[in-house]
């Protein structure tokens, strides 16, 4: 098993006194290599890749509440991104 670095588990004394909340979740292998394959791609640790995927979840899901739509240029192209609730 891979060594974790302090950022991505501070003690509990460190969580405690900047706010953190200690969270454990089950993910597949799959999803588990996405998110380190990201990690290692932009330098972060697993913990701020979570942290951008869900202020980017969250944020398309406050958009689309207010009726927004979600587009993506590629190739020159213009594709709306659909999500399913």
């Amino acid at each position: 098993m891979a060594e974790r670095s302090k950022v991505e588990q501070p003690d509990a004394a460190v969580a405690a006194s900047a706010g953190l909340v200690r969270l454990s979740v089950n993910i597949s292998p799959i999803v588990a290599d996405t998110l380190k394959s990201y990690a290692g791609r932009k330098g972060v640790s697993v913990t701020e890749a979570v942290r951008r995927a869900i202020s980017i979840l969250s944020y398309i899901d406050d958009a689309q509440a207010r009726g927004a739509s979600i587009n993506i240029e590629e190739a020159g192209k213009l594709k709306e991104i659909q999500f399913l609730c």
